[in-house]
């Protein structure tokens, strides 16, 4: 490394030199903005004068360190001043962030107002991030010289999104998920703001820099426990900042005197009356409820705050608030604290924007009383444990993570047909173990079976039979195995035909019917996914409505957004790739959890809006994980050494750093 530095320096003349033409390009640009009158304005020679003094210090050093070898290899020796070269490789990027934020600030926050400050400052502001952005490559240059990339994980990116090329043709020709069905014509959920990508992939490049320092990189505990905590408070933070006024939506009623407070309506009423029952010691009014650890839920929230729906909402979102945590622990765990901070970057905005404009499309949130966001709650924790077991394969993960399971199952029970594709990767990942694979499988459905048993006892102790919800959640997908009026519960006959006869009588009757609405809303729910993540429409500035785009969505896209969807499945191929390559088909297990829930929805004949909600993350799980391996990709080119998971997975075997495999 040393033997580089002096032919290094002997550079700093072009350094200079680019500067110089950066400083002179940004005056001659904002020379000729027209003025308002004779002469120039305070606020313009506030942009001039600093950029001519960059030209001026710029054309200094570019003769001093070209004429004298004594200045470059001594005052220009940063490296040789670690306490300097700290200083200004933490300084530049966040420079350079804070003037892209401020820029877009002022160019978006107030466009009628802010415009024509926007046009003068622009060459200037264009100037610092140039400048900073240089430096910033500059400094690692000098510090680490410049190392071939080493793209480990080219080949099964490659394979992914040949992959998912296929599906994207697949879905462009046959017009499978992008088709609505007339039995449910959801339209897809949330999408992530474009400006707000913009911010998170700027967090995210900060920690190129830092990714250099090994404290960031270390495994302390603390260190994830602070950024734990911190993801916390900006989710809770953000989410609480939208008023409850946003909630004007079916599943509240309006909020008017005399309790001025959100009233649950609908399916939200219906949890919350089930809640009141449990509170005045009835039982659960009626036969069988649906979703009951969610009802259980909410009568904790009862017995905290009363019938203040004000404090309620509150509670709920507080909890909630963990979901960008369990993305910032997977994503850690499968790639980088980087990926991790990318992902629950994403998955806070994502929500903010969804409060944002809750009265005016069909959504679920944080905020409001529906089992969704529960659901994609433990189905993260889910995905933890089981993640967790894979990589221990002990028996103890395995029954712990098939009790969670249990719990997920108790609040949406369409989940278990994950079970299938759980099981699947199970088998993947521990084919090569010493013990059977089917040993740890039983261990975790014996979890999960435990955890119900009680729920299923109760029931059958209710109405003579095993069952998870109540019966009109029967005749709901009953009803949807039907050419015609579905959702007609009155003509589905439960009494007389069990549902598995309806369902498989129907299907008997016409596989291709039922195959095809069962692949049209499987791909509507990955299509959702993929929409979660922006696309190019008009947007009027930050304090303007939200541009609901995706409400309107059809199979027709422009070749702009064609191209932005095909390069999104390009950085999430790297962060399958990425995945595989560290941890092979355990790497796989959000994408399973995906795949089994879009699954669920495809034979319950329902998806769109909030019923892919506990499914439609994995785009921007997968693209945060991409994203963090460009990054990394990056400083690895300037030598940085980034430390790999605490367990990687090769071909055939399993190794674990620091945790014992038991029963392998």
């Amino acid at each position: 490394m040393k033997t580089k530095q002096p032919r290094l320096l002997d550079y700093w003349p072009l350094f200079f030199l680019l500067s110089f033409l950066e400083a002179a390009v940004a005056l001659l640009a904002l020379l000729r903005i027209p003025t308002e009158g004779e002469g120039f304005s305070v606020t313009r020679w506030a942009v001039i004068l600093p950029l001519l003094g960059m030209i001026v210090v710029s054309s200094l050093a570019v003769y001093s360190s070209w004429r004298n070898s004594n200045f470059r290899n001594n005052w220009l020796n940063i490296i040789a001043q670690p306490k300097l070269y700290g200083f200004l490789s933490i300084i530049f990027p966040l420079l350079a962030a804070a003037t892209i934020i401020g820029a877009f600030l002022l160019r978006w926050w107030d466009p009628d107002q802010l415009l024509p400050f926007f046009e003068r400052a622009w060459p200037l502001l264009a100037f610092i991030i140039l400048f900073c952005i240089q430096s910033t490559v500059w400094l690692l240059l000098l510090r680490f010289g410049i190392h071939k990339p080493d793209f480990v994980a080219r080949k099964p990116a490659l394979f992914a999104f040949t992959i998912l090329l296929f599906v994207f043709v697949f879905i462009s020709l046959t017009g499978l998920g992008v088709t609505p069905d007339p039995s449910n014509p959801g339209e897809p959920g949330i999408a992530i703001q474009g400006w707000q990508m913009g911010l998170a992939l700027i967090l995210s490049a900060l920690s190129l820099p830092l990714s250099l320092l090994p404290s960031f990189n270390s495994n302390s505990r603390r260190t994830d426990f602070i950024i734990s905590v911190l993801i916390w408070v900006l989710a809770a933070g953000i989410w609480l900042s939208v008023p409850n006024e946003v909630l004007k939506n079916s599943f509240y009623f309006p909020i008017d005197p005399p309790a001025n407070m959100p009233l649950p309506y609908s399916d939200s009423g219906y949890y919350d009356y089930m809640a009141h029952s449990l509170l005045i010691g009835t039982d659960y009014t009626g036969i069988i409820p649906t979703r009951p650890m969610y009802i259980v839920f909410l009568t904790a929230l009862h017995l905290l705050f009363g019938n203040n729906y004000n404090l309620i909402i509150i509670g709920q979102t507080i909890v909630l608030a963990s979901i960008p945590i369990l993305f910032f622990v997977l994503g850690k765990k499968l790639h980088s604290r980087t990926a991790g901070i990318t992902i629950a970057l994403l998955a806070i905005f994502r929500e903010w924007t969804s409060l944002l404009v809750s009265s005016e499309t069909r959504v679920s949130n944080s905020k409001i009383l529906l089992v969704d966001t529960p659901t994609l709650l433990m189905i993260l924790l889910t995905i933890y444990f089981a993640f967790r077991w894979l990589e221990r394969r002990d028996i103890l993960s395995a029954f712990i993570a098939g009790g969670v399971f249990g719990i997920t199952l108790l609040i949406r029970s369409q989940s278990m047909v994950i079970v299938l594709f759980l099981i699947s990767i199970a088998f993947f990942a521990l084919r090569h173990s010493k013990r059977p694979w089917l040993v740890p499988v039983l261990i975790f459905l014996l979890g999960a079976v435990i955890t119900i048993a009680p729920w299923l006892t109760h029931n059958y102790l209710r109405i003579g039979k095993f069952s998870f919800d109540a019966p009109f959640q029967y005749k709901v997908l009953a009803s949807q195995y039907a050419y015609t009026g579905n959702l007609d519960f009155a003509a589905v006959d439960l009494e007389n035909k069990s549902l598995s006869q309806i369902l498989i009588t129907f299907a008997l009757k016409d596989p291709g019917f039922v195959a095809g609405f069962i692949t049209n809303h499987f791909l509507t729910t990955e299509v959702g996914a993929m929409l979660s993540l922006p696309l190019i429409y008009p947007f009027e500035g930050l304090r303007e409505p939200v541009n609901l785009y995706w409400t309107t969505f059809d199979s027709t896209i422009t070749w702009q957004n064609s191209l932005l969807l095909l390069s999104y499945l390009a950085v999430i191929a790297v962060g399958l790739g990425s995945a595989w390559k560290r941890w092979r088909w355990i790497g796989l297990l959000p994408l399973t959890f995906n795949l089994g829930y879009a699954a669920a929805n495809g034979i319950g004949r329902f998806s769109g809006w909030r019923y892919n909600l506990p499914a439609d993350w994995i785009a921007y799980f997968y693209f945060g994980i991409g994203v963090a391996e460009i990054f990394l990709g990056l400083a690895k080119i300037f030598g940085a050494r980034i430390p790999e998971p605490n367990q990687t997975v090769t071909t055939g075997t399993t190794s674990s750093i620091r945790n014992p495999i038991i029963y392998s």
